[in-house]
């Protein structure tokens, strides 16, 4: 159950890209790749300018509009298995929740050049997780929710503890 909270779904991030059943856009950069973050490398692959194509542009609009707590970014279905539960900034606890509300492991892969985990947890402070999805058999939404639905809301009703505050006396 979700109360008392704001969730904003971008469905699709690479509409272009999954039409063509890859992980480029039409233009052929790498949407992951073309966010400001410190580690940005331009190239042609990622573009010779942080921000340059449409999705990320209105990708960095949503995060600025809306500030969230928390991203939880849905990635395709990876090329390994099983998937796993990755993070970065300070978004261990709530990765750790979701590992065990599903059968994902943590793996810490760390933070790509230019990507939107690097740009959210380095650059605007904002806990990032991101739910590398297994390849599954059966990609049906109703099962698929079946099994990784409550990671999903765990992550959603997720609340940091505040910072234990040292009493002087």
């Amino acid at each position: 159950m979700i109360k008392n909270k704001k969730v904003i779904i971008l469905s699709q991030a690479n509409p272009d890209g999954i039409i063509l059943k890859q992980r480029l856009n039409a233009n052929g950069i790498d949407l992951n790749r073309n966010f400001p973050a410190a580690n940005r490398q331009n190239s042609k692959e990622y573009s010779l300018k942080a921000l340059s194509e449409p999705e990320a542009r209105a990708i960095n609009k949503i995060i600025k509009k809306y500030k969230p707590r928390m991203i939880v970014s849905l990635h395709q279905p990876s090329g390994q298995k099983p998937g796993w539960i990755d993070y970065d900034g300070p978004a261990e606890k709530p990765a750790e929740r979701m590992a065990a509300a599903c059968d994902l492991p943590i793996y810490k892969y760390g933070t790509m050049p230019g990507s939107l985990g690097s740009y959210a947890s380095q650059k605007l402070k904002i806990p990032i997780i991101t739910f590398e999805q297994p390849r599954e058999p059966n990609t049906d939404a109703q099962i698929l929710w079946q099994k990784y639905g409550n990671a999903i809301l765990t992550a959603v009703n997720y609340e940091r503890q505040p910072q234990n505050s040292e009493h002087t006396r």
